[in-house]
């Protein structure tokens, strides 16, 4: 599911946070916060081409002990 393979206590977390933290939490904080704004909100991170994807990278690559979010970071540049 999520592509997520259990290999490292990361592969774990990040599958904990796709099916606990994301929907429960993340995603109706947002709806609620726009709706309460009302501001159009899209949520790119859903995109499972998209996820898929980065959770294939090795995890040096995706965490970094000197910058948060480095694959993000790096995207933007």
């Amino acid at each position: 599911e999520y592509g997520l393979k259990a290999e490292s206590l990361v592969d774990v977390l990040d599958y904990f946070d796709f099916k606990h933290y994301l929907g429960n939490q993340i995603l109706k904080d947002c709806d609620f916060m726009s709706m309460r704004h009302s501001l159009e909100i899209r949520v790119p991170y859903l995109d499972h081409v998209l996820v898929e994807k980065v959770l294939s990278y090795p995890n040096d690559i995706k965490l970094s002990s000197e910058v948060n979010k480095p694959l993000l970071v790096e995207g933007l540049r």
